[in-house]
């Protein structure tokens, strides 16, 4: 009879994937930190063309994949391809995360989720917002600020300014709104533009922290 009191215990390990048409999309941040946070947990992107996108999900679905991180541009077919989704996810159309439920995916438009979570810790009394600019992930921000109960403005007295690409006359603009402006977001790093001292900003390279962080928090929960 074989004595089996040798034998090693292996706990099974948590595999966190990704999705993306090029390696270098994965955020660096988003990569490090996952493959950092524990000796069990397994880090396995996939890199893929559009049209294998179907396959993909189906075969995701068969293993036991924990979670999985979404780049460009597959956030919004990823979105279509689940009947799971978060608040934000189900007005923007997009996901970044996508999260198993037992045996259901369900996902979680994070980037939109992380804007919303930086203005509502502010608290203030006003929730309305105003865009400027040509802003990346336009979906997602405004998503998740609504789905936090912000409401879009044309004024230009809007507690919160989230800004993209401006232009000289929409820099101008933006200094006489500063008046009454108590929050400001860029999601262009280089026309981040210099506001009084009074009014609380997170730049872009702040918010992809941001996004980044409760990301890496909801794919290895």
């Amino acid at each position: 009879m074989k004595n089996n009191s040798n034998k090693k215990n292996f706990d099974i390990p948590k595999i966190i994937g990704a999705l993306t048409d090029n390696m270098n999309n994965i955020p660096t941040k988003v990569k490090n930190t996952i493959n950092k946070c524990s000796i069990n947990t397994n880090f396995l992107p996939f890199q893929i063309e559009s049209k294998f996108i179907k396959n993909t999900v189906d075969c995701m679905k068969l293993t036991d994949m924990h979670s999985l991180w979404i780049s460009e541009p597959f956030r919004t077919k990823i979105a279509k391809k689940l009947e799971n989704l978060d608040k934000v996810a189900t007005i923007s159309g997009c996901v970044d995360c996508v999260i198993r439920e037992k045996k259901n995916f369900f996902g979680l438009d994070m980037l939109g989720n992380a804007i919303a979570s930086w203005a509502d810790s502010h608290k203030t009394e006003d929730k309305t917002y105003r865009t400027i600019g040509k802003i990346p992930n336009l979906k997602s921000i405004k998503a998740g600020l609504e789905s936090y109960g912000w409401t879009a403005s044309k004024s230009d007295f809007s507690t919160l300014i989230v800004a993209g690409q401006i232009n000289e006359g929409e820099k101008e603009k933006l200094k006489k709104m500063a008046a009454k402006l108590q929050l400001f977001v860029s999601t262009w790093e280089k026309n981040y533009t210099k506001l009084p001292s009074n009014i609380s900003k997170l730049n872009q390279r702040q918010f992809m922290d941001i996004f980044h962080r409760m990301s890496v928090e909801v794919l290895t929960s």
